[in-house]
């Protein structure tokens, strides 16, 4: 009696990632949901201790001591909204032809570079232009909506409601603690403006690598996390007016709220007319 062998796929399995969402169950969720919540761990509690040697800007106001429930409970709050902000975000990247990971969407991406991580049909494609360039453009297009949007939540007619409950830490140091310390109205609005910029970086500018999309979320973690802290860290390239990245422009902020809304770069605030230099808010101190 002949029998039928099942049939096994040539293709790598790495291929299939990620995984077909549909078919996700619980434990798909759940390890999903492990994932964020250390990942803020990590900002918390090791984020800082990488820096070891970054000087400690000075207090200009008076430190709020102790939260209270209610800052328990919206940082809660939050913490469950970007897991849920984590899988759209998933999801997205799973299913656009122009997020590229897998080698039958590299075949449908247009005007992609032949540069690969390795050799044969099922390599990733890695390219500076999807990589590095599509990151640069997510960061500048997530500030172009983020600034607006909190120069907003300071109008008189809604700080009171949403963004003053931030703002009543006036000298951020506790990091992520601080970071996430907002009511989840504006919380959410944040959050999601990471996909929003992925979608619109990914659809209308370059296709782009699923690293990139992680790079991106990674690292505006990180980069509002330290906007928090009070560590004096700034990224600057030669010849340019302002940083790319500085904590004391967020610092300044909360000392002078309606200055540098911009949440990772001070690009639109220069072009705005809104960025506030550092020195400036030592009058308030």
């Amino acid at each position: 009696m002949l029998t039928t062998m099942p049939q096994v796929s040539s293709s790598p399995t790495y291929l299939k990632l990620p995984p077909d969402m549909s078919g996700w169950e619980a434990p798909h969720y759940l390890v999903l949901a492990v994932a964020v919540l250390l990942g803020f761990e990590f900002y918390r509690h090791a984020l800082p201790h990488l820096f070891p040697n970054a000087k400690q800007l000075r207090a200009r106001g008076k430190h709020l001591d102790k939260l209270s429930s209610k800052d328990y409970a919206f940082m809660v709050c939050n913490e469950a909204l970007t897991i849920i902000m984590a899988i759209n975000y998933l999801q997205y990247a799973a299913g656009s032809s122009r997020v590229v990971w897998k080698a039958d969407q590299v075949e449908r991406v247009a005007n992609v570079a032949a540069s690969t991580t390795c050799s044969g049909s099922g390599c990733l494609q890695l390219t500076i232009g999807n990589t590095l360039g599509a990151l640069a453009g997510m960061f500048v297009v997530y500030d172009f909506v983020y600034t607006l949007l909190h120069r907003a939540l300071h109008h008189r007619l809604v700080y009171a409601y949403i963004h003053k409950h931030h703002h009543r830490q006036v000298v951020p140091t506790r990091g992520n603690t601080d970071a996430i310390n907002v009511h989840p109205i504006e919380f959410a609005l944040g959050e999601y403006n990471h996909l929003l910029a992925f979608y619109v970086v990914s659809q209308m500018v370059v296709p782009c690598h699923a690293m990139a999309g992680l790079a991106f979320l990674v690292l505006g973690g990180a980069l509002a996390s330290l906007n928090h802290t009070r560590l004096d860290l700034r990224l600057r390239l030669p010849g340019m007016a302002i940083p790319i990245f500085d904590v004391r422009a967020h610092d300044t902020h909360h000392c002078i709220p309606m200055s540098n809304y911009g949440q990772y770069i001070m690009m639109w605030d220069w072009v705005m007319g809104s960025y506030k230099y550092y020195e400036a808010a030592d009058k308030t101190a």
